[in-house]
């Protein structure tokens, strides 16, 4: 399973978001809030970390499912980077 997809067209990410919306009733897209931690890399650690926080609203939620959300999501992040900063080989076609 591929972890990281380069070179992704918008249209793929609004198919993506619209399938999910087809399959899924529950779908709530919230704001990133500003990374909680940025991280370059090192020699133990090879990848550039994002931390980030995406907080829902509790108003939003039943009352009885303000503890319970934590334990029940799924999610991904859509993030933009330059191409000129990634490899040829990576961009596909």
């Amino acid at each position: 399973m591929k972890t990281c997809y380069v070179g992704v067209k918008a249209e793929s990410v609004e198919k993506l978001a619209k399938r999910i919306e087809e399959d899924e009733e529950d779908v709530i897209i919230l704001p990133v809030v500003s990374p909680k931690s940025v991280s370059a890399p090192t020699k133990k650690k090879p990848n550039h970390m994002f931390e980030f926080v995406a907080m829902v609203p509790p108003d939003i939620l039943k009352e009885e499912y303000q503890k319970a959300a934590i334990s029940n999501f799924g999610g991904f992040i859509v993030m933009r980077l330059p191409k000129h900063m990634i490899k040829p080989e990576f961009l596909g076609k």
